[in-house]
């Protein structure tokens, strides 16, 4: 699965990296050890010159959790609820380290609507036309375009999502 986001209001991302602060993780900034404890020495400048980040977290809000949950299930993800500690209850799609959440919209003003989701899937037709059987409006039809065969149809809450093969 890849996963492309245009950044609106509210999305989170996290970017994995190496962190050049021995034993720091880059992301949580907590003690690690073993293969996650950093190198240190004067080659720290040249491994952040050669960083690479990769997208790794995906987040947008939905009004209704279980109707989005359903969406994105006829494109092929796999979600399960989560929860971490006290926050609120989510759905999660975990592929090749890239994580893809849906959390509940708190009020009118914590909306991602505008945020823009792309996947590669395996036949754009096909699940264009299963999306539109289950309610999707389709923006865009497929057709053959500079990046393969694509299409845009939105999802539940807004979230225009670009399906390319």
């Amino acid at each position: 699965m890849q996963v492309s986001a245009t950044f609106g209001p509210l999305l989170f991302v996290v970017l994995a990296s190496t962190s050049c602060r021995e034993g720091v993780h880059p992301v949580v900034g907590s003690k690690t050890t073993g293969s996650h404890a950093a190198n240190k020495g004067d080659d720290c400048e040249e491994r952040v010159s050669m960083n690479k980040p990769k997208l790794s977290l995906v987040v947008i809000r939905s009004r209704d959790m279980e109707r989005s949950a359903q969406f994105y299930a006829v494109l092929g993800l796999q979600l399960e609820r989560h929860r971490h500690g006290s926050g609120p209850e989510h759905f999660a799609s975990e592929e090749d380290g890239r994580v893809f959440e849906i959390y509940p919209r708190q009020d009118e003003t914590d909306s991602t609507a505008s945020v823009r989701v792309g996947f590669q899937v395996v036949a754009v037709d096909a699940i264009v036309q299963r999306l539109e059987e289950a309610g999707a409006r389709v923006i865009s039809p497929p057709k053959s375009s500079p990046w393969g065969r694509r299409a845009v149809v939105e999802d539940p809450d807004g979230h225009r999502v670009e399906l390319t093969e």
